[in-house]
């Protein structure tokens, strides 16, 4: 099923141009955050980081919409976004703000115990919290699209879906897990040779010296022309991998929701079944 997936997922993505909008609407605002954090705009990085969070949710129920109607028109796209909008983006904000507070009461917990809540110990309790919480919610937004859940139901038939699918549904993660890394590592092999002239400093630094760059160091090494590159860099590699995530996510939970049809036949007067080819 995962595989049938992909399959079905990479040929939609060739023959469907809409459904690449993800995308390029990631792509060009992270490398437009990426931009503004570069120099004195952080403000307005944090903004569009915003923008980013309001938008999604618009993106991904028109996606979802497409797919399931298998209506792959800007009209059909926009209806579905429009229609599913508020479904997908209410479950959103209740998981992250529940995994806020799970992680402030951990820690609070720890306090009362006595134990210091260091830095490593905030970050391996939100680790603990994260994980889980993402995992088993990973397919809230399918729920609400496919099966028109509200809130609290998408979140419940979202833990129901991992919790039934076993290793078909872990099998899925590895496959995103893997594929990020993938595009990950090929987009760091292309910035290091595209910018090698300007890192060729840090080949000479000592293990010391590399600990403790600061990212204005780095900045200041591969200037301007640099980071046009590094945020053209980082928005295709996101954008491709946010083009292959939904539709591969949604295509999977298709296939896992919508039982196959029955294969249309007849029997005979003696009995035998012929199928309809």
């Amino acid at each position: 099923m995962i595989l049938a997936s992909l399959k079905e997922t990479i040929g939609l993505l060739l023959h469907k141009p809409v459904l690449w909008i993800n995308g390029l609407a990631v792509g060009i605002l992270s490398a437009l955050e990426l931009l503004l954090s570069f120099g004195d705009a952080g403000f307005y990085a944090e903004r569009i980081w915003i923008l980013e969070v309001l938008v999604m949710p618009f993106l991904v129920a028109g996606t979802f919409g497409m797919i399931r109607d298998h209506e792959f028109a800007l009209s059909a796209w926009l209806r579905n976004g429009r229609k599913y909008y508020f479904n997908v983006l209410l479950p959103s904000l209740l998981i992250f703000f529940a995994a806020i507070l799970t992680v402030f009461l951990a820690v609070i917990t720890l306090i009362v115990l006595g134990i210091e809540p260091s830095l490593d110990i905030i970050s391996f309790v939100a680790f603990g919290v994260i994980v889980p919480v993402v995992y088993f919610t990973f397919f809230y937004d399918a729920a609400a699209v496919f099966e028109q859940q509200k809130v609290f139901e998408s979140l419940r038939r979202s833990v129901e879906f991992v919790i039934s699918g076993g290793f078909r549904t872990f099998g899925f993660f590895i496959v995103l897990i893997a594929l990020f890394l993938f595009i990950g590592m090929a987009a760091l092999v292309l910035w290091s040779g595209l910018l090698a002239g300007q890192l060729e400093p840090l080949i000479q630094m000592s293990t010391d010296q590399l600990e403790t760059l600061m990212p204005e160091d780095i900045l200041a090494l591969i200037d301007t022309t640099g980071m046009w590159i590094s945020a053209g860099i980082y928005a295709a590699a996101l954008g491709l991998y946010v083009t292959i995530l939904y539709p591969f996510k949604a295509v999977f939970y298709r296939y896992s929701v919508q039982p196959a049809a029955d294969p249309q036949g007849e029997y005979d007067e003696k009995g035998r079944w012929f199928k309809y080819s």
